[in-house]
């Protein structure tokens, strides 16, 4: 792939791609979803796709890639939180973090790409680095409330990072169950789960 003039206009090119090929999973799913209709999507030539993404696998790595970016950047401003807030404001990303998981159009979209990985290594490392580096994210916004006294510290940071992102995928197979649960109701569940271990009431 040759390097492009403008970057601005690449990467704006290579979102769009990426927009579309969120709609044609979501409508049609993953297979359903092939080359051809990503591209009708995008308002491009098939061909014209490979000079973004060397092919589907790659474009699918890069909305894995994306995704993790943006749960990075929730977390990140932690650490700049006083240390009387941390706590209510570490507990909210969990809420957030769930309620996007629950999201039918987000749940559909990840189920999909989660079902590809058992088959294509290139998704399967994508997705296996999004959940490392996540874990890694939770664990170091738990372990920094723990060293502030605001959160227990009766179960190591790692497992208890292993605990928020179980209950995250939770919160998506509650909404695709019963897709009547309302937004306050998975938050309700939410903190029935996780305040005891973030609190020490276990």
């Amino acid at each position: 792939m040759s390097r492009p003039r403008n970057l601005e206009a690449f990467a704006a090119q290579q979102a769009k791609i990426r927009r579309a090929a969120e709609i044609c999973i979501r409508r049609s799913g993953f297979h359903g979803a092939g080359i051809a209709a990503i591209c009708a999507e995008a308002g491009i030539s098939p061909g014209r796709l490979y000079y973004y993404y060397p092919g589907k696998a790659a474009l699918i790595a890069a909305l894995v890639h994306e995704a993790q970016q943006e749960a990075l950047a929730t977390l990140a401003p932690l650490a700049e939180i006083e240390t009387p807030d941390y706590f209510g404001a570490l507990f909210e990303r969990c809420i957030d973090a769930a309620l996007l998981a629950a999201n039918l159009e987000y749940a559909t979209l990840a189920l999909e790409i989660s079902a590809e990985a058992t088959r294509d290594p290139e998704i399967a490392t994508a997705l296996a680095d999004y959940t490392l580096t996540l874990k890694g994210a939770w664990s170091t916004a738990i372990a920094n409330g723990q060293t502030r006294g605001v959160i227990a510290a009766h179960l190591p940071p790692g497992p208890l990072a292993d605990l928020v992102m179980l209950v995250l995928d939770g919160a998506a197979g509650l909404r695709i169950a019963d897709p009547t649960l309302d937004d306050m109701s998975i938050a309700t569940r939410v903190r029935i789960l996780l305040a005891p271990h973030f609190l020490g009431n276990t």
